[in-house]
């Protein structure tokens, strides 16, 4: 099994998992998701690297509802859990199916800490370079 094939079967359970794997989580994301230095209603762009079912991003969507969202992770199955999360808040990000360290990301946008054409990019903390 590869690392797509394990993420595609972990996606049904992902998020709960979460829930027990990380310690003080509702505080951990809430912190994570404060820290953005930007104006709530601004129209931000960001990219979600290893975005997995979009959790993350969908608690960064709920602060800033004006912001348009690209997921990218290796995983479909995550990608679809994603997409139907945001679908609920009327919200339908861009989804790309890939690994990021191959795929050309030509997106008009502005990275947080890079000069990078996105506004904000968010990545698990388990991403490796």
């Amino acid at each position: 099994m590869n690392i797509q094939e394990a993420f595609n079967n972990a996606a049904a359970d992902y998020d709960n998992l979460r829930r027990i794997l990380i310690p003080c989580f509702d505080e951990f994301y809430k912190t994570a998701v404060e820290i953005i230095p930007s104006n709530r209603l601004a129209s931000l762009k960001v990219l979600d690297l290893g975005a997995g079912t979009g959790l993350y991003s969908s608690m960064v969507q709920s602060v800033f509802p004006n912001a348009e969202f690209t997921l990218l992770d290796l995983a479909f199955e995550m990608l679809e859990k994603a997409q139907f999360r945001f679908s609920k808040m009327g919200k339908f990000p861009r989804l790309l199916i890939g690994n990021y360290v191959e795929v050309d990301l030509v997106i008009p946008m502005t990275l947080l800490y890079q000069p990078y054409p996105f506004t904000i990019c968010l990545f698990d903390l388990s991403t490796r370079f």
